[in-house]
Formats: C-alpha cells, sequence, structure tokens
C-alpha cells in the first residue's frame, strides 16, 4: 500500500473519530484523533513487519490500552501530578466497574472517554492490519463504517455528512487498493497494459461511486423487515443497559421521548434533539377534540424515570368493542392513522380507545369485567404505509363538573398514588405550599399546573440529574428548567404529593394541521409528554403543564363559553426555607440545533437535461484517447509515438528522410536529462518493428512509468515554462508522422 492509500485510510479513520468528537456526548472527547493517529501507524507497522499475528495483536492490545489510558488521564486536574492522575484514574475505573457489575448507574464521562479511546484504537489497528496483511480493502473499512453509521444514528441531524464522507471515502480507497494489487499482477504475470489504464480505471470507478451514491439518494427508503421484531427488542434491551452504564451522556435519539421508543420505560435523561421527519398523518372528527395522539402511559415513578408495570395482554379481534371503564361526559373521535414510520407493533389512540381496526393485543390493568388499556400493540407488525382506524372516547367535562367530582375513588386507582419511599420532603412541601388555597382536586391540579407554566423554563438541552438524585427535585430546586418530559413528571408526582391520582402520557401532539387534505401531520419533532389526572365518574382527564404547548380549552358552564384552562395569575410562593435561582441568573435555553439536510432530490430536475450531454462529452473525450494511442498499438511503438508528440510541442517535428535514431539525436539536444530512457525507446521500437525476438516486457512497464504523459509534460514545462515558445521553435508540418 503506498502513501495514497495510506493517507486515504488515516483520513477514513480519522472521520469516524470526528463523528464521536462532533456528537459531543461528553467532555474529553478530543483525545480520539490523536489516539487514532497513534494507532494506525502502529497498526501500519505490526502490519509490514513479520510478527506472528498473535504476537502483533497483544503488542497492538498493550500499547493501546496504555495510550487509551494516557489519554484520558490528561482529562483529570492539572494540579495532578503523573502519579496521581494515574492511581485517581484507576480509581474511577474501579468505582465503575463495580457499578457495572452490581447494576447501578455509576457511569461518568472518564469511562466513557477511556472506552471510546480504545475503540477508536482498535478500529484503526484492524483497519491497517487488514489493508496490509490481509489485502482486504472491504474488511479494512468495516470498523470505522460502523462506529461513523451508529454515532451519526443516534447523535444529532447535523452529523449527517459524516457517513456521505465515509462511504464516498471508502469506496475511493477500495478502487485505490484494488487497482494497485492489479498492477501487481500485471507486473507479475508480465502484462502490458496502457498508461492510461490508471486514468481510466479512477475515472470509471469514480463515475460509478457517485452514481451508486446518487442511486441510494434518489432511491425510495426501504422497508421494515417485518421478521426480526426480536432483534429489534434485544438492541432496545442494549440500549438500556448502555444507558444505565453511562447516565451522564447527552441523549439524543436513546430511549427518550423522541420517536423510536414509546415502550414500557421512559427515562428522564440529560438533552434531546428531534427532527422533522414525518411520522404519520392522522385524519380525525370532529376537529375541535383533537388534542393528542397516544401511545404510552406509565404508572410507576422510579425516582430516575416512569414504568409501565401492566403484564397483562387481552386479545382483540378487528372492531371488537374494548370493554373499558365508562366514565361520564365523554364523546366519540373517530380516527384514520396513516403510517409512515410505524414503530413495529404500537398503535396510536387519543384518550380512551373503545375500538380498533386491526386486531390487538391490549396492554392493560383490570377489575371485574372492565380493563384499563395502557399500551396498544397490533397482533402483526405494521407496515409503512398501513391505515389503522380508530374509536376513542374524549372527555368533554366542564370545570364545574370537574370540580364537583369528588374524592370517591375507585380501589384500582391507587397505583396511581404510588411515589418512591425516598422523594424528598421539600417536593412534598411544594405541592402543598402550592394547593393549599384550594379545597377541590381539579382546583388542585390547575395550580399544579399553572406554576409550572409561569416558573419553570422550557429547555431541551439540559443535562441529566446527578447520580443518586431524585430527577423531579433536581427539576424543580437546581435545574429550574427543562422539557415535557420533567415538566409532566414534576405535576405527577406533585398530583400525587397532595393525594390526586395522576399518570404520565406520552406520544404526539396534534401536528401540522393541512387544510387540502383534511390531515393532521406528525412529525418527530411532535412527540410529548403530557399528564392525566383521574376524576370520579369522568375518568381521566388530560393536563399540559409544558410552557411552551398551548394551555388545554375547557367549558365552563357558569360562564356558558370556553375559557383556557390556565389563567394568568401572579406566581405562587415558594416554601420557606427552599433556596431558588433569581430569574435572571438563570442560563438561558438553548436554541435548537440546525440540523444538517440533504437538498431535496427534486432541486436537482433542471440538472437532468445536462446529463446526456456530460455522457456525450465524456465518450468525446474517450474517442480522442484512442485516436491519439490506438489500443492495437504495441508497447514499444506507443512509447516512440509519444516521443514524436513530445518532440512536436517542443517545435520538432520528425521529418520523413529521418530515420529514429537521427531523429533521437535531435530530440536529446533539447532534453539532455532525458536521453537514457530516450534510447531506450528508440532501440525497443527498431527491436519491436524488425527482430523476431519482442522487447523485454519489464522493462517496458518501467519505461511505461518513467515516461508517462505526466512525466513527459513536466519535461516540457520544467524547459519551456508553459508551452508558449512552441511556435517559435516549429519547424515544418503541423503533426507528428509515425516512421516506417
Amino acid at each position: 500500500m503506498g502513501i495514497g492509500p495510506f493517507l486515504l485510510l488515516l483520513w477514513l479513520q480519522l472521520t469516524a473519530a470526528w463523528c464521536i468528537v462532533s456528537a459531543e456526548w461528553t467532555k474529553g472527547l478530543e483525545v480520539l484523533p490523536g489516539v487514532t493517529i497513534l494507532a494506525l501507524v502502529i497498526g501500519y507497522l505490526l502490519a509490514l513487519s513479520r510478527w506472528p499475528p498473535i504476537s502483533a495483536h497483544l503488542y497492538s492490545f498493550t500499547v493501546g490500552a496504555a495510550i487509551s489510558f494516557f489519554s484520558t488521564s490528561l482529562l483529570l486536574p492539572d494540579t495532578l501530578g503523573w502519579q496521581e492522575r494515574f492511581i485517581n484514574l484507576g480509581w474511577r475505573i474501579g468505582y465503575w466497574l463495580e457499578g457495572v457489575r452490581a447494576g447501578e448507574a455509576r457511569g461518568g464521562p472518564i469511562a466513557f472517554v477511556l472506552l471510546m479511546s480504545l475503540t477508536v484504537w482498535w478500529s484503526a489497528y484492524l483497519a491497517a492490519w487488514l489493508a496490509l496483511r490481509k489485502r482486504n480493502g472491504w474488511l479494512a473499512v468495516i470498523p470505522g463504517g460502523v462506529l461513523t453509521a451508529i454515532n451519526a444514528y443516534y447523535g444529532p441531524q447535523s452529523l449527517a455528512i459524516y457517513p456521505i464522507a465515509y462511504a464516498f471515502a471508502s469506496l475511493i480507497f477500495v478502487l485505490w487498493l484494488h487497482f494497485r494489487e492489479q498492477e501487481e499482477s500485471w507486473a507479475h504475470h508480465r502484462v502490458g497494459y496502457s498508461p492510461y489504464a490508471s486514468f481510466d480505471f479512477f475515472r470509471y470507478g469514480l463515475a460509478f461511486i457517485l452514481l451508486a451514491l446518487a442511486f441510494a439518494w434518489l432511491a425510495p427508503g426501504a422497508k421494515a423487515n417485518l421478521k426480526v421484531g426480536f432483534l429489534k427488542e434485544s438492541w432496545e434491551k442494549v440500549q438500556r443497559e448502555w444507558n444505565k452504564l453511562f447516565p451522564s451522556l447527552k441523549g439524543y435519539r436513546v430511549p427518550k421521548i423522541g420517536r423510536a421508543y414509546f415502550g414500557k420505560e421512559l427515562e428522564l435523561g440529560g438533552p434531546v434533539a428531534l427532527g422533522g421527519m414525518v411520522v404519520l398523518e392522522v385524519e380525525a372528527y370532529p376537529r375541535e377534540l383533537v388534542r393528542y395522539w397516544k401511545a404510552a402511559s406509565y404508572d410507576f415513578y422510579t425516582g430516575r424515570g416512569w414504568l409501565n408495570t401492566d403484564n397483562t395482554a387481552f386479545l382483540f379481534g378487528a372492531w371488537e368493542e374494548i370493554p373499558a371503564f365508562r366514565f361520564e361526559l365523554r364523546q366519540a373521535l373517530t380516527q384514520t392513522y396513516y403510517l409512515i414510520e410505524p414503530e413495529g407493533r404500537l398503535i396510536y389512540a387519543a384518550a380512551q380507545p373503545s375500538l380498533l381496526s386491526e386486531k390487538t393485543f391490549i396492554i392493560a390493568t383490570g377489575e371485574g369485567d372492565r380493563i384499563e388499556p395502557s399500551l396498544l400493540l397490533a397482533s402483526e407488525p405494521l407496515k409503512p404505509g398501513a391505515v389503522v382506524r380508530v374509536v376513542s372516547q374524549v372527555s368533554v367535562a366542564d370545570e364545574e363538573s370537574l370540580r364537583k367530582a369528588g374524592t370517591d375513588y375507585p380501589a384500582w386507582i391507587a397505583r396511581y398514588l404510588q411515589l418512591p419511599a425516598d422523594l424528598p420532603q421539600r417536593v412534598k412541601d411544594l405541592a402543598l405550599e402550592i394547593t393549599s388555597r384550594y379545597d377541590n382536586p381539579y382546583d388542585k391540579a390547575l395550580a399544579i399546573e399553572r406554576y409550572l407554566r409561569e416558573n419553570i423554563v422550557y429547555n431541551e438541552k439540559v443535562p441529566p440529574p446527578p447520580e443518586g438524585r431524585d430527577a423531579v427535585d433536581y427539576f424543580l430546586f437546581d435545574l429550574r428548567q427543562g422539557y415535557c418530559n420533567y415538566y409532566a413528571s414534576a405535576m405527577v408526582v406533585m398530583a400525587r404529593a397532595v393525594g390526586i391520582p395522576a399518570r404520565l402520557v406520552a406520544g404526539y401532539t396534534a401536528g401540522e394541521y393541512l387544510a387540502e387534505k383534511g390531515r393532521w401531520r406528525v412529525r418527530e419533532k411532535n412527540a410529548h409528554a403530557w399528564v392525566e389526572v383521574f376524576f370520579p365518574r369522568y375518568g381521566w382527564v388530560e393536563f399540559e403543564p409544558t410552557s411552551v404547548q398551548l394551555p388545554i380549552v375547557r367549558v365552563s358552564r357558569t360562564e356558558g363559553e370556553a375559557r383556557p384552562l390556565i389563567p394568568r395569575e401572579r406566581p405562587l410562593r415558594i416554601p420557606e426555607g427552599v433556596e431558588v435561582p433569581e430569574e435572571s441568573k438563570l442560563p438561558p435555553p438553548a436554541p435548537p440545533p440546525q440540523a444538517f439536510a440533504l437538498p431535496s432530490p427534486e432541486r436537482f430536475k433542471k440538472f437532468w437535461p445536462l446529463v446526456p450531454g456530460l455522457a456525450a462529452l465524456m465518450m468525446g473525450l474517450r474517442v480522442i484517447q484512442l485516436k491519439l494511442e490506438p489500443p492495437e498499438l504495441r508497447p514499444a511503438s506507443r512509447l516512440y509515438l509519444r516521443l514524436l508528440r513530445l518532440g512536436w510541442l517542443a517545435g520538432i517535428k520528425a521529418r520523413p528522410s529521418q530515420t529514429p535514431l537521427e531523429y533521437l539525436e535531435s530530440l536529446t539536444k533539447l532534453f539532455p536529462e532525458k536521453a537514457k530512457p530516450f534510447r531506450k525507446v528508440v532501440c525497443f521500437y527498431l527491436q519491436e518493428r524488425f527482430s523476431p525476438e519482442p522487447p523485454d516486457e519489464e522493462v517496458l512497464l518501467g519505461l511505461e512509468k518513467e515516461l508517462s504523459l505526466r512525466v513527459l509534460l513536466a519535461s516540457l514545462k520544467g524547459r519551456y515554462g508553459f508551452l508558449g515558445d512552441k511556435e517559435k521553435r516549429h519547424q515544418d508540418g503541423s503533426g507528428p508522422n509515425k516512421h516506417r
């Protein structure tokens, strides 16, 4: 492998490292590019050595661990000496490993940086080993490609450029490596080939690569494989374990309230980044009842997130009535879901579903002959383009009815009052302080909702709760900012703290209404979490504590008209003894990330007429090349023709009366530094024309490289500058004539 393929391989591995650094999972990842360079150099040297594979791999393991350990230790405070750094780092890693063994979340940035250092080390080392020792370019690009793809998928959308760049450079690398192997094979078997072979090889190879990437971009998306659901479930378990190992990392698409996960768990973690991809479209009637498209509800608060503890699945046929609990003041809402990016078997439904068009497993709890659904799963995986119809019962209860609902709760509702035993007392005190002036659950729920909307700043870029801290307590008293998961969690916890049964619900907001289609278009960024509070006789009623969402509007029979649920009153008093930072000192909410997006193929329609012209131009250039240097020429004749053209460009035309040796004398006077190879060419040309034995092919191959078109043009330019003096030196005629 020459310097060119090596530099290209280095670029590939640095692309993978830069992708991890740009994701900004945590601080300290800037050490990865340096580790990558060292790993590739070590791998290159070991691959060229005569060491057996086991010895080379053991050496790489030892050196890689030492370099990764050293690089990670640079992140520790400068006040520590080197011995103290290594001891401190060893203690941190040991503490993290103990947490892994005990199933506890102890992961900090140091452990993650060390793991990533080891990962990029082995990725770069294996790439060099596979490319040089195994001569397999395809295997060499796989480790870095996997790293790049995983980081780009789970990282922010701005990383989309990295897998594109990696794919393009990978194909160029494989193409280059393959050509070098072909050159070696031709030389070994003494096969002559055109000096333009490399140019043709890379030109057509590059054209094929560009066409392949363009086709991959323009082609419609692949349909999901419906037979690998168990793989998805296994991967989701891996994701959850990963989050436990490294809870302090930023989160983008790992199981949070973003697309790709509405399941049995909901984590209260770090930052989120939701994209603009369309996931579904919905038709619903009557329109005024549309609020949310529910995916799942959660009943158990762990202090760090939420669980759905329902373990019973009830199978219902298509359009079979669901025996849910009956409540007053409900109105039917019919929905038709057009699934563009379905989530396996998940079915969405507003409020309380009563009829479904699909055979469905309903995850629920029950009492007697009635059930309380919390998750809907189709009996078969749903394909993209599937249509699901649902009829739901939506609450239209007015404010006066809810105020008079009372507190006569059924027995099965008790689990919606659950709270952790170690919930900080100040959370309960704050809930009591907020609701102390009200005498009914509805007004108390409104007060909690109002407090959160008016006193907490919305911000999607908040850090995850520290280890050992209750997430709601951290949100209310330290962060004082967050996104919908935190708002909804805080309201549910505080409502339960004052004896009001409540649960957290996840799904999507209504989305953008398309009047021309009569549908709501729901995007990834519409993913949301909200609150449902239970009222006797009226069931679950929705509340919206997130400040950036519009308040829910309910009818007031007293006023005879609808009014917003959240009247603008002054913020409530904070309990004594609770320190709250001043609003002026709160960090401003981070702006949404600028997503990288490829231009739409529609923008390039106007360029399609140019494609035939470009193809014709490439064919024309090929015809000209064949005319200038016909492929039927034998190697020595082709080299001699090249000398004739060089002389013509220099102003020395071969006269018909000149022999090849006489013309050689004229040419060597202008290019004395090339006299030796020029003489070899002429001698081989004469041998090829007049001797029964052909010239030595190996020597001819060497002359092909020594007298390539690029070398000859460089000699000409070095002697005359640019070719402007040709006319002054031109003798008679206007082109070379081949000697006969």
